[in-house]
């Protein structure tokens, strides 16, 4: 399946920065070269601060023209640098309805240095959580470890519209798990299934579809010897998890059946 077969398809990136991918490439290149041809191209935007909020401004507005195009936009508080300084802006735009989604925040304990942040982490989560569940809007988490402060507070995520586990690396055994707990939730996976990683392979393979959608969180999780992680590795990521579900699952759908039911979970996460 090459590019020009992906013409009549919707596609979601479900997690990509773009104010950070602009440090590499031109959105609208890049766009116009791989995306305008698609039926429907969603991107679903994660910021961090006001600055990458006006920047982002900035874009959908020279994009307006574009009708394929859906730009959706998640803001929060980054548990990697958990800062309180945002949090007035981030409920401004609640308020305002300016954003579709909280996120991403949650828990980071990759590193010795994250861990001694904890208390900050959950500070900046409960609040963040809090605020969630009081404009009743879906959330991204990020969770790198700390895979028991999920179940700690599955009785308040299950509360929530949607929940959408960015970049998910646990085993199918744990989404599973997650998913009888949070009824809410998708799981969504990005070029860990180009490195073959053998728990999200299991996941994608295991999982229902409709609790499955892809991303690319460029341009970061990049491969061997990659500068950046580009926005059409899209398609890879898309052919891949494709290529799973065709293989080892009943779920015997087309491409064209695949990428309408991701469309659809994307829709349904936002009650769009």
């Amino acid at each position: 399946m090459n590019l020009l077969d992906f013409s009549d398809f919707k596609i979601v990136d479900s997690h990509i920065h773009f104010y950070d991918l602009n440090e590499f490439e031109d959105f609208f290149n890049i766009y116009k070269t791989s995306f305008k041809t698609l039926k429907e191209y969603t991107v679903f935007v994660s910021l961090h601060s006001k600055k990458e909020f006006d920047f982002l401004e900035e874009l959908k507005k020279k994009s307006q023209s574009e009708e394929n195009l859906k730009i959706f936009t998640s803001f929060a508080i980054h548990p990697q640098n958990p800062s309180l300084k945002e949090f007035d802006f981030l409920e401004f735009l609640l308020k305002n309805k300016k954003i579709d989604a909280l996120g991403e925040f949650g828990f980071d304990l990759f590193s010795d240095s994250f861990k001694k942040n904890i208390s900050n982490q959950e500070k900046a989560f409960n609040i963040q959580l809090e605020l969630s569940l009081f404009y009743n809007v879906p959330v991204v988490l990020h969770f790198r470890k700390g895979l028991e402060y999920i179940y700690r507070y599955a009785e308040k995520l299950k509360k929530l519209p949607g929940v959408l586990f960015h970049s998910f690396f646990w085993s199918d055994f744990e989404a599973l798990s997650i998913l009888n707990k949070i009824e809410s939730s998708f799981f969504s996976f990005g070029k860990s299934l180009l490195k073959l990683n053998k728990k999200s392979l299991s996941c994608v393979k295991n999982l229902p579809l409709s609790a499955i959608l892809l991303e690319t969180d460029a341009p970061f999780q990049t491969l061997k010897n990659e500068v950046y992680t580009k926005e059409d590795a899209i398609f890879e990521v898309y052919k891949s998890a494709y290529k799973i579900k065709k293989d080892y699952s009943f779920e015997n759908k087309s491409f064209f059946e695949f990428s309408e039911v991701l469309a659809n979970n994307f829709n349904i996460l936002l009650s769009n």
